[in-house]
């Protein structure tokens, strides 16, 4: 059975945590409200006609995880954009599953050893 001092040592842990959560909803409700504030009718059409089909979705996820260079700040900004009705939760589907792959694909390349992919590319190019 634990002791008080191990208890101690847990709740200024979970007073950080909780602190931390407040801080995270307070900025996505700022966010949103900024946003449905800012957004006019031809942004709107834009990401719509961005996020129409469900390839291009994925592509638009893909370039957003290669700009921001991180996953979690793609999905707080989706999350943003579903909130304020500028995209639905069907359109940001694809994207969130575009970041994941962005993301695993950017990972694998930087992996992989250069010379060995020169090569396999100077060889497929012979092949076709």
């Amino acid at each position: 059975m634990k002791g008080w001092s191990d208890l101690a040592g847990t709740i200024p842990g979970l007073v950080h945590v909780f602190g931390g959560l407040g801080l995270f909803f307070f900025a996505l409700h700022f966010l949103s409200r900024n946003l449905k504030m800012l957004a006019g009718q031809k942004l709107r059409q834009r990401i719509a006609s961005l996020t129409s089909t469900s390839l291009s979705g994925l592509l638009v996820g893909a370039v957003m995880i290669t700009v921001t260079q991180s996953a979690a700040a793609a999905t707080f900004l989706l999350v943003g954009l579903v909130r304020a009705g500028m995209l639905t939760l069907r359109q940001a589907q694809p994207v969130i599953i575009g970041v994941a792959v962005g993301a695993g694909l950017t990972v694998l390349f930087l992996t992989v050893d250069i010379e060995l992919a020169v090569m396999v590319l100077i060889g497929l190019s012979g092949v076709f």
